[in-house]
């Protein structure tokens, strides 16, 4: 094993800023009257050690330690034995400020044989030792500590005396306090396991996981260690080594709460839901009363999409803990991701009740404003999480996402990086932080981080694989999956990239690309070179041989950029790699010169997924009205999925300006054949949807609208690298996105005016 590099007092911050004396355990207040009744009936029974032990304890429960020390004194005199009467007399010292005299009686106890102490008395006496040094400062502490490992016969009181000084916020105390142990113990696996915790909490991740690897090669049946060495590969984002530690814990312990849920939500965050689900089914049968469990619980049912069930887990966990401003954070996460918008917000409104400074639910509320496109709000949100939290890395990645939204990459990039010098950086901040790089035009760094969306699961493939992955093997001879990922216009957008491949696989590689069933015949007549299989969902539960069966490699089809993309050069100069049916193009094209022989310009205006959080990106009909009364050109409606206001628009108001073709071809559907309309047209005007990416596969001249979000596909250029053909056309902050319909009316004048 690597040496243990074991930090000094020096290297971990020894003093925080001072505390009040730490607590000594004293008796709950008595009265007057109580203290007079055993002042009389020690008087009664002078000889009593218990009666006098009874009147010092109430008189030290009234603050009256001077008249408690004479009387734990007394009592002392007449039976010595009694050890909790010691540490008592030694609390009423250190409350009296006579530190020195209580550290001397209780280093004395501390001498003392383990098995010669009750039961629990280490605890005690650990709690005392603390409170006598706290208030001399760091020196106090170094010098107690010092003299309990001189004194102390077992390696155990200085372990709970690190544990107390880490609970008073001194982690460096602690760590010397374990340093201490192990100079003398140095094959005491509870000191190492305590050392563990103790960095992990003091943000050391990495000596952290060599301390508890000690304590577990020491004593292989320390959970304890195992948990921590799980979270300390969390925080240097070694899940594999976090997933091998957690599955040897619960051979010790397969229904502990801490290793049930740590896994479960280890699994969570590495998108593997059907199996966190399992974990934390388990872990919440045997443990109904915990409500983090039904909080965890909730969060991955959203992600399996049984909303009504995940709901209904964060509601219970709510009820279990009413006052856990956690709980109702969980759960407004829960109802953001099913766009109940204002349901989240009354949860995030509870939470803020309970902690107006809960840096996770501020946090959260500025995700609802920046789904809403409302960034001002959300940027003033996230100042006050980040004040209330410095150190609370999920406010400095939403900080990163908005920066994303406002297309400041070089901004959001420096929040992503605070992010992750804070805390782990999970999957899903690092696929976040590849947007950011990518807007900056840093490809490699940036394809590199947007292969993290796959361990994310944000990139889904629509089936799973247990094929091994393709990492550029040679495929002679050799047959390579390509597993569809996401929805139609991404798969367009990700096969620009199939070119390259089926260029590097060669003649003697197989091929077999899944995409969805409504481009297949547009995507195998563009590729005849390899086999195109319609895709079919299909979750973790599912059986995968069938797609499996006859492949020797696989790869998602989201990762080929990165491959394929790395530099600007890499791009293809020519416009266009799919083909529409020749024949349905000339039957489009006769269609529209019916219609007169101005241009015929397609147009659409939103997708059908009208999600909160999308809304910014899309125009409704009548915001149209500029771009359609261009002189001269006649708009063609490629909208699909129709609201019927819409319909009665384009019958009534519009009527002439935008012509509907709904009766003659399945805009939904049917996309070979709209791939062939949209062949017939000369030019295409768009927002970022399916439409968008067909118009740039089939190398259409066209107008993409959007605001400054949507514009890290230039890749740090005043193009679209992708897609030769197409003029992106970007409402910059707190500007409407119908202001881009102007410019584009100029374009549309100035391109098919000109022929």
């Amino acid at each position: 094993m690597e040496a243990l590099q074991r930090p000094q007092a020096s290297e971990v911050p020894m003093s925080l800023p001072r505390r009040t004396l730490a607590a000594v355990p004293a008796q709950p207040m008595v009265s007057g009257s109580e203290i007079e009744r055993l002042r009389a009936a020690v008087r009664q029974r002078p000889r009593d050690a218990g009666l006098k032990t009874a009147l010092a304890d109430a008189l030290a429960a009234a603050d009256r330690d001077k008249e408690a020390e004479k009387a734990y004194r007394e009592a002392l005199k007449i039976d010595a034995r009694p050890l909790d009467t010691r540490a008592k007399l030694a609390g009423a010292l250190v409350r009296l400020g006579r530190r020195g005299e209580a550290e001397r009686l209780l280093l004395k106890l501390a001498a003392r044989p383990a098995d010669a102490l009750p039961e629990g008395f280490a605890d005690i006496l650990a709690e005392l030792l603390v409170a006598a040094w706290l208030p001399g400062g760091d020196s106090a502490v170094l010098r107690g500590l010092k003299a309990l490992q001189r004194g102390t016969g077992t390696p155990h009181l200085l372990i709970k005396a690190a544990e107390r000084l880490s609970r008073h916020g001194l982690p460096g105390g602690a760590v010397e306090a374990c340093n201490l142990a192990l100079d003398r113990w140095p094959d005491s696996a509870p000191a190492f396991a305590r050392l563990a915790a103790i960095l992990l909490a003091a943000g050391d991740p990495a000596n952290a996981a060599l301390a508890a690897q000690k304590a577990v090669e020491l004593d292989l049946s320390r959970l304890d260690a195992r948990l921590s060495l799980a979270h300390a590969r969390i925080a240097l984002s070694d899940y594999a080594g976090a997933e091998a530690a957690l599955q040897e814990a619960m051979l010790l312990d397969v229904n502990d709460a801490e290793v049930l849920g740590t896994y479960a939500n280890l699994l969570y965050g590495l998108g593997r839901n059907a199996e966190a689900l399992a974990l934390v089914e388990r872990a919440v049968s045997r443990h109904p009363a915990l409500a983090k469990l039904h909080r965890l619980r909730a969060l991955v049912l959203v992600k399996l999409g049984r909303e009504g069930e995940a709901v209904a887990a964060g509601r219970r966990g709510l009820e279990l803990a009413p006052d856990d401003p956690a709980q109702a954070v969980a759960l407004a996460e829960v109802l953001l991701q099913i766009d109940r918008i204002p349901e989240a917000e009354a949860e995030l409104g509870r939470a803020l009740a309970l902690d107006p400074a809960h840096a996770p639910a501020l946090t959260m509320q500025a995700r609802v404003h920046i789904d809403r496109h409302e960034l001002d709000a959300a940027d003033a949100v996230l100042r006050r999480a980040n004040e209330s939290d410095p150190a609370y890395p999920h406010a400095w990645n939403n900080l990163g996402i908005l920066k994303n939204r406002r297309g400041d990459y070089a901004a959001a990039l420096e929040a992503f990086e605070r992010a992750g010098r804070l805390g782990p950086l999970s999957p899903a901040t690092l696929y976040n932080k590849a947007y950011a790089l990518l807007g900056l035009g840093h490809l490699e760094a940036g394809w590199d981080h947007y292969e993290m969306g796959v361990h994310a699961r944000v990139r889904c493939g629509w089936r799973q694989t247990r094929r091994p992955l393709w990492e550029g093997q040679a495929l002679a001879g050799k047959r390579l999956g390509v597993i569809a990922e996401q929805g139609v216009g991404d798969q367009l957008f990700y096969l620009s990239c199939l070119p390259d491949l089926i260029a590097e696989a060669g003649a003697d590689a197989r091929i077999a690309v899944e995409v969805h069933p409504k481009i297949l015949p547009l995507v195998a007549r563009s590729f005849p070179q390899v086999e195109v299989r319609p895709a079919e969902r299909a979750d973790e539960s599912q059986g995968i041989e069938a797609f499996d069966a006859d492949l020797d490699f696989a790869l998602q089809l989201g990762s080929l950029p990165a491959r394929y993309r790395r530099s600007l050069e890499r791009f293809p100069q020519s416009a266009g790699f799919v083909e529409a049916d020749p024949q349905r193009v000339a039957h489009w094209r006769a269609r529209l010169e019916a219609l007169g022989p101005m241009p015929k310009v397609g147009v659409c205006w939103r997708s059908m997924l009208l999600l909160t959080r999308r809304m910014a990106g899309y125009l409704a009909l009548e915001e149209l009205q500029p771009l359609l009364d261009t002189p001269a050109v006649q708009f063609v409606s490629l909208q699909y999925g129709l609201a019927e206001e819409e319909r009665a628009a384009m019958g009534g108001p519009l009527a002439g300006k935008l012509i509907s073709l709904d009766a003659e071809i399945d805009l939904t559907d049917d996309l070979d054949e709209v791939a062939a309309l949209m062949t017939a047209l000369d030019a295409v005007v768009t927002p970022s949807t399916t439409v968008a990416n067909m118009a740039g596969a089939l190398g259409c001249r066209a107008y993409r609208f959007t605001s400054l979000e949507g514009s890290w596909i230039r890749l740090g250029t005043d193009r679209l690298p992708w897609y030769p053909r197409m003029e992106m056309f970007i409402a910059p902050p707190g500007t409407p996105l119908a202001d881009t319909l102007p410019p584009i009316r100029a374009a549309l004048e100035r391109d098919l005016g000109s022929g």
